[in-house]
């Protein structure tokens, strides 16, 4: 088998990059199966992959790669003994769309050219849906058709809260604020890592990200990224080499947001946003979500001895609908093991990227992903789903491809510093 990378496979990953932000609003039904454009693109990369010889990488590489594949193989596999195996191919169909982009991205962002594009099409995409997202929120309208049934909630939130919570091109506002959270922190990496326009795409995209973000009324999203730009300043701060303008932007964001805040129409969105919240921690009844974690925990790991009750049991563990928790879900469907594989998964990356922070090199890059990989826990806890979005496969692929690049490069330079070292001692 070749080990050349095909002309046409260029061109469905900056299509399958494209499309992670365009979720599953253009779509077409058929033979039961909902096509949505980055399925069709995971669907036609298939026989590429099968066709293209396996891409040898280092450790974090072979171990998310052999991971999320016997991820995809043991949850079909699940369907045998799934109590809702309709269900739980709906999963399977998510989770296959999400594995052959993975290892699409991951066998073609090969060099910091193409990590970069795609760092040029995220900040675009997150720039536009932003826009859209003030839009939806001034406009009190949503641009696209969706579940009616869902009329009546939105309603209520709205009188609650006083403004229409932007969800574009997501199911709901919470997944488009998980967006929006898990992008900032890599943007505003990436932002420092670039120039020219790029940089201001990054930078806009960013701006435009976090108070979106607020208004998306997500209690887990706005912890999630508080606690990724903190993760920012600390690193931006404990480096004695780190670069002036960096802090200076920082220091100028802090008080652009004190300035507007404390101006009146800052201050009484502020106010409005406070409120909201408060009343949001005093009103909803969190007991449902400790419902869905035990279940999880017990009747859907603990009952089935780690192995999980398969794809589609949410209809016997939590009585339907989600877990609220994409870690959860696994553990409680495809069980004990796979769990553990995604913590250690994460672990590994965190561990990887503070040593890049340590070593100096691509700095900022690594202090955005190491920020969303530390706040992405926290942000499971606010979408009803994860497995379907892009934007989660798109910001795992990224994080595998630049430490491998990241790897690469380093591992070059030591061998050309060795060479140096025998040539002058010779």
């Amino acid at each position: 088998m070749s080990s050349q990378v095909r002309p046409g496979t260029k061109y469905l990953l900056w299509a399958g990059v494209f499309s992670c932000f365009i979720g599953s609003v253009l779509s077409i039904h058929a033979f039961g199966i909902e096509f949505f454009p980055l399925r069709v693109i995971s669907l036609a990369a298939f026989p590429f992959l099968l066709l293209q010889s396996v891409r040898k990488g280092r450790v974090i590489l072979r171990f998310s790669s052999s991971l999320l594949i016997l991820m995809l193989i043991y949850g079909f596999i699940s369907l045998l003994w799934s109590p809702d195996p309709q269900l739980g191919f709906r999963s399977v169909g998510l989770l296959f769309t999400g594995v052959m982009f993975f290892l699409l991205m991951t066998r073609l962002a090969k060099d910091r050219g193409v990590l970069a594009k795609i760092m040029l099409i995220w900040s675009i995409a997150i720039l536009v849906t932003s826009l859209l997202g003030f839009y939806e929120t001034l406009s009190a309208r949503y641009l696209f058709v969706f579940d009616e049934s869902k009329l009546a909630s939105i309603d209520r939130i709205r009188n609650s809260i006083g403004w229409l919570c932007p969800r574009v091109f997501w199911p709901n506002w919470n997944n488009f604020s998980f967006v929006n959270a898990l992008s900032a922190p890599v943007l505003l990496g990436w932002a420092f890592e670039t120039r020219g326009l790029s940089r201001a795409f990054a930078l806009g995209a960013t701006i435009l990200a976090i108070p979106l973000v607020f208004i998306s009324y997500s209690r887990a999203a706005i912890l999630g990224l508080l606690i990724g730009l903190t993760i920012i300043v600390f690193c931006f701060v404990i480096r004695p080499r780190s670069k002036r303008f960096a802090l200076i932007f920082m220091l100028m964001i802090m008080g652009f947001g004190t300035v507007y805040f404390n101006s009146n129409a800052g201050g009484l969105w502020g106010k409005r946003i406070v409120s909201a919240m408060e009343k949001k921690w005093e009103v909803v009844d969190n007991s449902i979500r400790m419902y869905y974690y035990t279940n999880a925990v017990v009747s859907g790991t603990v009952d089935s001895f780690g192995f999980g009750k398969g794809l589609g049991a949410s209809t016997v563990i939590i009585n339907g609908g989600s877990y609220h928790h994409y870690l959860l879900g696994i553990l409680a469907e495809l069980g004990f093991w796979f769990f553990l594989g995604h913590c250690v998964l994460i672990v590994m990356v965190c561990l990887r990227l503070l040593k890049g922070v340590r070593r100096g090199k691509n700095v900022y890059w690594n202090c955005g992903l190491l920020a969303s990989c530390i706040a992405f826990p926290i942000l499971c806890l606010g979408p009803s789903s994860i497995m379907g979005e892009g934007v989660y496969w798109l910001w795992l692929a990224f994080i595998v491809a630049f430490i491998e690049y990241d790897s690469n490069v380093m591992r070059l330079n030591n061998k050309q510093f060795q060479a140096g070292s025998i040539k002058c001692t010779s």
